[in-house]
């Protein structure tokens, strides 16, 4: 089981690039799953089009650190990406299986979990054996449980439950910043919850996981209750 989790997509950057690159050579296939956009701004296939296909903001911030490790040109366009409105969750399952990297992008947490069970692709994904890159909720979302620091989003401390993938007894935060006073308030209290510790990730923060295995690079920070 391996996964890279971040706040966000920028697994290129000399803070983490050499470690990363063991596992990506440019020649596995790429499969990217965006299931955590808003119901209020993506409302059907042609929205998706619009905010996922080459050339716009979302499909550039994805694919703009894949360049590096040689998805350029022909290669680039052989990322497959997944639409919910228009791939079944057989296609889903299907072709998360047959990818090597599979790519959680950030958003809302709760939307991706209810359309993950809607696909039915939890299991698919508890039992991937290829590399998980996960990416702000893409990356909070693969423990069982998560929770979520009040932000414009969620204007109050939430917890939800996650993929269950990684199971590290503990919960991960993201675009962490330890002079937050709201993102120090809602650990403190999530410590009381279902895990006794917190691995927070800032925006130039990231862990690689492998197995058991937790390797901590840039701006981490570790809290215990």
């Amino acid at each position: 089981m391996r996964s890279i989790l971040l706040s966000q997509f920028n697994f290129d950057e000399e803070w983490i690039y050499d470690s990363v690159k063991q596992y990506i050579t440019g020649n596995e296939k790429v499969a990217v799953c965006p299931l955590a956009f808003s119901p209020a701004i993506i409302k059907n296939s042609g929205d998706w089009t619009e905010f996922y296909s080459h050339g716009c903001w979302y499909y550039e911030e994805i694919t703009a650190p894949l360049r590096k490790f040689g998805y350029i040109g022909d290669k680039e366009f052989s990322v497959i990406w997944l639409n919910y409105f228009s791939d079944s969750g057989e296609t889903f399952r299907r072709k998360i299986a047959e990818a090597d990297i599979l790519i959680l992008p950030g958003g809302l947490p709760d939307f991706q979990m209810e359309r993950m069970k809607e696909l039915d692709i939890i299991k698919t994904i508890q039992e991937y054996k290829g590399l998980v890159i996960g990416k702000s909720s893409g990356a909070l979302t693969q423990t069982p449980y998560f929770y979520l620091s009040p932000d414009s989003d969620y204007p109050e401390l939430k917890f939800g439950e996650g993929i269950g993938r990684i199971d590290a007894g503990c919960y991960f935060e993201v675009h962490f910043d330890p002079k937050n006073e709201v993102q120090m308030k809602a650990l403190k209290k999530a410590l009381k919850e279902k895990y006794k510790k917190v691995i927070a990730m800032g925006d130039k923060g990231g862990l690689i996981i492998e197995d058991s295995n937790i390797r901590e690079f840039g701006d981490v920070y570790t809290y215990s209750k």
